[in-house]
């Protein structure tokens, strides 16, 4: 998308613009887990479920109508090509995500993003 957007800067600049999947390409979060896991044991995945949390959306779909019209983009990864490339991500970089793994007891444990004084 940023490549389309210089040839175009004088006309689009201050504008925003929604990215995403639109409306052709959603997804609910359970889908999203069950394809991902495609082809895992069963036994290695927990899910589980709480109550949403303040302002949390229930659903929400990408609006890139703007995006169309005025940048001419569309998405262009389909969604098992891009699962794939997560996958490959996620397995390559296993050692900083299993830093960031959030202990049984999370009080125990500060935040990576949280900075000491």
């Amino acid at each position: 998308a940023i490549f389309q957007v210089f040839p175009k800067i004088d006309k689009i600049k201050g504008e925003v613009f929604n990215m995403g999947g639109g409306a052709l390409n959603t997804l609910s979060v359970l889908e999203l887990v069950a394809r991902i896991k495609k082809g895992k044991p069963s036994s290695s995945w927990k899910v589980s479920f709480s109550d949403p949390r303040p302002g949390d959306q229930q659903i929400y779909v990408s609006n890139i109508e703007k995006a169309r019209e005025l940048l001419d983009w569309r998405p262009l990864i389909r969604l098992e090509e891009g699962l794939q490339g997560l996958r490959h991500w996620i397995h390559e970089n296993r050692s900083i995500l299993e830093k960031l793994r959030v202990p049984k007891d999370p009080s125990r444990q500060r935040s990576p993003l949280s900075m000491s004084t």
